[in-house]
């Protein structure tokens, strides 16, 4: 397996206990590197928010990937990134509807701006506040890409006591 554009190989992936194949249900992964990180200008470590809470929705969320610059077009040769706005999860429940037959979880959080979007091949990419970079969300899924429907991201919150019980394990 190969790490996004960053030149590291992965050597492990870590998938959370009760993680469902071909399911959104509990998305979210750690990786391990085959070698050290050696930050730059280009690659630092991430901070992470613990909470997500009522006061952020509106604000300005950032993501990036190499996905597909359009539905069902071709990947991006460079690093792209969208701004969107963070939605309410009880709006974003009403927006995705019978779309989303097994619901949106609490453990999600939905961002969406006219005619921007995250799309296939940004999955596992980030969801960050604008306002500091630090990472809130794991891109997970949507339906087709900068439609009038909500983009759909794993809450980091949700996962944090995972995430750092087995950080440490890596």
């Amino acid at each position: 397996m190969y790490c996004a554009r960053s030149g590291y190989s992965c050597e492990t992936k870590f998938f959370l206990i009760g993680r469902l194949p071909n399911s959104y249900r509990n998305d979210i992964a750690l990786l391990t590197l085959d070698s050290p990180v050696e930050f730059s200008s280009v690659i630092s470590p991430v901070c992470l928010h613990d909470n997500v809470t009522h006061g952020y929705v509106g604000k300005d969320v950032v993501t990036a990937g190499w996905g597909r610059t359009y539905y069902k077009g071709p990947k991006s040769p460079v690093l792209q990134k969208v701004t969107l706005q963070l939605k309410s999860l009880d709006d974003c429940r009403k927006n995705l509807g019978v779309q989303s037959p097994g619901g949106v979880p609490d453990h999600y959080i939905c961002a969406w701006a006219p005619n921007r979007d995250s799309c296939a091949g940004d999955s596992g990419g980030p969801l960050m506040l604008a306002e500091d970079g630090c990472q809130i969300g794991v891109v997970s899924w949507g339906i087709g890409c900068a439609t009038n429907t909500y983009g759909v991201y794993t809450r980091i919150s949700s996962f944090r006591d995972w995430i750092d019980k087995n950080k440490v394990r890596f």
